[in-house]
């Protein structure tokens, strides 16, 4: 962290919500920080949902942090039809953010990213966390193949 070189992880299993709204690792999208070293981070995630009007939070968690900024973005279905905008959540805070009211126009290809910079003021893990809008077990899985890197 902090070189200049980036690192990538690709998720290597899928990992399915419980019947919950809380937030959940997303076991495998993760790196270890140093305290005092400046970390800009890009995640890339693929999720399928059981129905188009559940919709997600991603978020990171951490040790604390000097400065700690991020957004996130998905397309989101409106009315019936793909809006022409974008869902964006802005935070500043660990384990925050508002759900996306729905997902893509379709349960099986749906896209989120998220993008960030952070400060950490201890030793410690950043790690990448959901939330479905719904306590559905099983209602979101993040799909393998999704990806968070690092620099």
């Amino acid at each position: 962290g902090g070189s200049g070189y980036k690192t990538l992880v690709t998720l290597g299993s899928d990992v399915a919500s419980s019947a919950s709204t809380a937030f959940q690792d997303i076991t495998g999208l993760s790196f270890s920080v140093t305290s005092g070293v400046n970390y800009r981070y890009y995640g890339l995630i693929h999720y399928t949902t059981s129905a188009a009007t559940i919709g997600l939070r991603v978020s990171m968690n951490g040790p604390t942090t000097t400065l700690n900024s991020y957004m996130t973005r998905t397309p989101i279905l409106v009315g019936g039809t793909l809006a022409t905008v974008e869902w964006v959540n802005g935070a500043s805070a660990r384990q925050t953010g508002t759900a996306s009211t729905a997902s893509m126009n379709t349960t099986a290809g749906n896209i989120i990213v998220i993008e960030g910079i952070m400060r950490p003021s201890a030793n410690g893990t950043f790690q990448l966390q959901f939330a479905p809008e719904t306590a559905t077990a099983n209602g979101v899985v993040i799909k393998a193949g999704s990806t968070l890197e690092w620099w």
